[in-house]
Formats: C-alpha cells, structure tokens, sequence
C-alpha cells in the first residue's frame, strides 16, 4: 500500500509531522513516484481497539497518558502519471484514495497526513491487509463520516441564514488540518483541556466514532453514540457533557497536519468562516 511512503526517510518524517514532497493526488487519476504503488507485507501484529458504554457516549477504559502500469510522461515534473491501473494493487490504492478524497477535501492538502496514518493502521490493526482495511473500516467509515459532515453543514447552516460556502471539508477537516483523526494523537502530545475525534474500527465491519480527552493526568476514551451526531459540533454538545466539568475543562480541540498537532478553540472549530451571500455580492 502506498509503496512510496514506505522508506524510513520519507516515512517517519511523515509520521512525525514534518513536510514531505507527496504527489499531489487527483481523482481519479493520480500522480505518483517513478515507482508505482505495491502492496505492502503482510508481517506485523495486530493492534487492539478500545470500547465503551452513557450520555450520548459510553464509557471505555482509560490509559496512562505520558503528558508497473499504462504512465504517461508528465512534462512538467519527472513524475509518471497513472490513469489506468493495471494491477489488483494499484485499483486497491486507488480505491483507498478515492474513499479518502471525497471525505477529506482538499485531498492535495490532507493526502499526506492520511496517507500516513492509513499506512500504521494497514500495519498494525489489519497485518498489512490492505484489502480488510478497506472493506472493514475504511468503507464502513464513509457513511458515518459523511453523515457526521451532512449534520453538521445543517446545523451551520440553520444557526446563519446566509451562509453560502463553507469552508471546503468542514467539519472533517479545517484550514487543512484533520479534525476527526484516522489515528490516535500521541499521548504525550496532549495537555490537560485537549480533546479530539477519533474514527476506530474497533472489530472486523464495527466502526466507531471516539472522544479521546485528558483527564487527570490520563487519557481516557467515550464511544459518541449516533443519536448525538446532529449535536456533534456544536456548543450544546460539549457543553452538556458529564466529562467537561470545572475541574477538568475541555476547551481545546486537537487537529492534526504536516506540521504536528494544532490546539484550536473549540469555538473556532465549530463556527469556521465562511463565505456569506452578503461576501460574495
């Protein structure tokens, strides 16, 4: 999977936060390296899932926090241009990204990010099963995605009568960070007010949608149930959540980009600025 992310170099800087030189990628056709995609080993161990069971979220357990193919030459650039897969590999990537795009616009932007976050998951939750990934989480993580996303846009929408354009992604992604995070934030990166939107597969076909937060010096995990997505990004929500008490405060929305972790207001994160008819006359 996405087998030009797959040197060390390249990788772990990723990973890290740092910028990298990713192709940009276009739906359906991609560019890619002079090397097209392969599918990745299948040699690491799976990684568990949390759950949880309460007020439009359940209670999980906490955790210690430690605060080739048919190229066309692209004469602009010494990429190669793939338009037409010619392997089961290369069509599964595409897949992936295709999923990935249409959820997590400007997919230019995001790609690098996702892409990396995709490759840990494929590693260490489906084994290198690059196909399970797909079937099991990341395709029955779209409907819950875009049904978050759709909520959302209504309830901006209704709370301001001439918004006309929102910001393109939002509220999955935001100024070209990641809101709601394929994989978890390290531990350490996280300070006591931080929370953040976790998507999981927490078993074969059984994804979840997770609030991660700070709490006494622990990271601690709810499962957000369904009936509470139309609430999702709005003050009431958070506000009304047993967990945001006096002494433990949640104010501060964690998102992810090339750069690392970025601490925004939850206000900011929920009324983003968008274009409104009065703008654009």
């Amino acid at each position: 999977m996405f087998n030009f992310l797959r040197s060390s170099p390249k990788r772990n800087s990723l990973l890290s936060g740092s910028q990298v030189d990713v192709p940009a990628v276009r739906v359906p056709v991609v560019e890619i390296p002079e090397h097209p995609f392969r599918a990745i080993n299948s040699n690491n161990a799976n990684s568990t899932g949390a759950t949880g069971s309460g007020n439009g979220i359940d209670d999980d357990n906490d955790e210690a926090a430690n605060t080739g193919s048919n190229d066309s030459e692209d004469t602009s650039s010494s990429t190669r241009m793939c338009t037409i897969p010619t392997t089961n590999h290369e069509r599964l990537d595409l897949n992936v990204q295709e999923v990935l795009a249409s959820l997590y616009p400007p997919f230019r932007e995001t790609a690098p990010i996702l892409i990396g976050q995709s490759c840990v998951i494929v590693d260490h939750q489906f084994n290198g099963d690059e196909f399970a990934f797909l079937t099991d989480f990341l395709l029955v993580a779209k409907p819950i995605l875009q049904c978050i996303r759709e909520e959302a846009k209504v309830s901006l929408v209704w709370k301001s009568d001439n918004v006309a354009i929102l910001p393109e992604g939002w509220p999955l992604v935001y100024n070209n960070l990641i809101v709601l995070h394929l994989l978890e934030v390290e531990p350490h990166q996280l300070k006591p007010g931080d929370f953040y939107f976790l998507i999981k597969c927490l078993a074969p076909r059984t994804v979840k949608v997770l609030l991660k937060y700070v709490a006494n010096g622990r990271i601690c995990h709810k499962v957000i149930s369904e009936d509470y997505f139309d609430a999702l990004f709005t003050d009431d929500w958070l506000i009304g959540l047993p967990e945001n008490t006096e002494e433990n405060q949640l104010k501060n929305c964690v998102l992810c980009g090339c750069q690392g972790v970025v601490r925004l207001p939850w206000q900011e994160v929920i009324h983003p600025r968008c274009q409104t008819s009065d703008t654009i006359l």
